[in-house]
């Protein structure tokens, strides 16, 4: 018969492990539009942006702000009748406390 010489004791630690996500800048994502014929009942442009705290987005068309909102992670903008005035630059500005970014794209729209 086997007489052991120590006892060893096992003990089991729980651990807890808290993951946090440090704040982060904006990183804006702006779909590419495809030509849009002019008539067009609604046409949307997606953008969104990946960022901790969420980001306030603005729009700008041609340089004119045209629509905001926030704080939000997809902020698409939605166009309704498009005429040949909806044609040119649309960009997608993103910002929260961390930092800014912006992504433009250009609305081609083919007149019938």
């Amino acid at each position: 018969m086997y007489t052991p010489k120590s006892l060893y004791i096992y003990k089991t630690y729980h651990i807890l492990l808290y993951i946090l996500r440090l704040p982060d800048k904006p990183i804006v994502t702006v779909s590419t539009p495809t030509p849009v014929n002019e008539g067009t009942s609604s046409y949307t442009i997606d953008c969104s942006a990946s960022s901790k705290p969420d980001s306030n987005f603005t729009w700008e068309h041609n340089g004119q702000e045209i629509h905001r909102g926030g704080p939000m992670q997809n902020f698409p903008l939605v166009l309704d009748h498009v005429t040949r005035e909806h044609y040119g630059e649309y960009r997608c500005n993103a910002v929260n406390t961390i930092d800014t970014d912006s992504q433009s794209t250009t609305l081609v729209v083919k007149c019938t």
